[in-house]
């Protein structure tokens, strides 16, 4: 249950251990020293020295852009006059992202902002919020007036926050194991967090950050230029006959298979991406026509988009355990919204 029991000693005249001190692991609670005590009755004193771990409040400065403030009559006129009548796919594709990060500064410029920046804890909501300060003011009050009526009504509205907190605690947990249920990964994910398991990526060690980037990215580039050579002195395929029907052009999409694409996919974005997937699909009527065209033309000239063909790649650890070498990890790579949509298009069936 990820519960920890300290005392391993007697706590009884009988010679039993009665008395208990039990931590959870997550609350960055760690007891130092515990130790017995006098007897002042059938029981002995218990003494424990713990170590809170306190999170650390700190600021940090943010880029942002505050899309709700976007006048949606405005950002969909505009988003109707991007041209797309190019026909070097390249040339569509960086007329395209240019006329949309226009857009995109112009209605939702980028601003920026510090903030403090605490660990967020799912179980408290706006009532708990509201009863903390209650409570505060109320611990004011009595600290500055020492009145009996005063202490009771601070007592009494500490107690409410208590109960508030572990039944909002409970509320929480139960609702993610029953949003967990027939999903054996979501809830060994619950029961590590539980108990305190937490899934590291260590890095290898660098002189810094960038040289560790130029070490993996040199790495993944020389493991795929070894497989390509590979599979060029591999001689076991034989050639296809000249009469065998060979595939060779795609079926062009309309606007209807795009929009369907695009809908299916997950509702993600990449650093990379101009525009949030969330917006993206929020104006895809006003967008679909330059989407469509870009996918068909980049299938009819069966040229992917040189722009789309980056990518965020993180190196990953295969396993937990392993010695931190480069060759241990992994590359995944976080790719552009409408670079998924073209590899769909791709896969379109006739």
């Amino acid at each position: 249950m990820g519960l920890q029991q300290h005392v391993n000693f007697s706590t009884h005249t009988g010679g039993h251990c009665l008395d208990l001190v039990i931590t959870e692991v997550v609350h960055g609670i760690s007891v130092v020293k515990c130790e017995q005590g006098p007897y002042i009755s059938d029981h002995c004193v218990v003494k424990s020295v713990i170590s809170v771990e306190k999170d650390n409040i700190v600021s940090k400065h943010v880029t942002y852009r505050n899309w709700k403030n976007v006048c949606s009559n405005e950002f969909s006129s505009d988003l109707l006059n991007i041209p797309f009548d190019s026909v070097d796919i390249d040339t569509l594709v960086c007329t395209f992202e240019t006329e949309l990060q226009n857009i995109v500064d112009k209605h939702a410029p980028v601003k920026e902002k510090t903030l403090v920046v605490r660990k967020q804890k799912a179980w408290f909501n706006d009532n708990i919020m509201k009863l903390k300060r209650t409570l505060r003011k109320a611990e004011r009050i009595w600290r500055k007036y020492r009145q009996q009526d005063q202490f009771e009504y601070f007592k009494q509205i500490r107690s409410l926050y208590s109960y508030e907190i572990c039944k909002q605690k409970k509320t929480v947990m139960v609702d993610k194991i029953e949003n967990a249920k027939g999903n054996t990964k979501h809830l060994y994910r619950i029961v590590s967090e539980l108990t305190g398991t937490k899934s590291e990526n260590p890095m290898p060690s660098a002189v810094n950050d960038t040289t560790l980037a130029e070490q993996f990215a040199d790495f993944f580039m020389d493991k795929i230029a070894t497989i390509r050579n590979a599979l060029n002195d591999y001689q076991c395929f034989e050639p296809i006959p000249k009469d065998t029907l060979c595939f060779n052009s795609f079926q062009e999409l309309s606007q209807t298979d795009v929009k369907r694409i695009i809908s299916e996919l997950n509702t993600k974005s990449c650093s990379i991406d101009i525009l949030p997937t969330h917006i993206l699909k929020s104006f895809l009527n006003e967008l679909l026509p330059c989407i469509t065209r870009i996918v068909n033309l980049s299938l009819a000239d069966g040229v992917f988009p040189s722009n789309w063909k980056q990518a965020i790649v993180r190196p990953l650890l295969k396993k937990a355990g392993l010695e931190l070498h480069l060759s241990n990890y992994r590359p995944v790579s976080n790719l552009s919204f409408l670079s998924k949509v073209i590899e769909k298009a791709a896969l379109h069936p006739v």
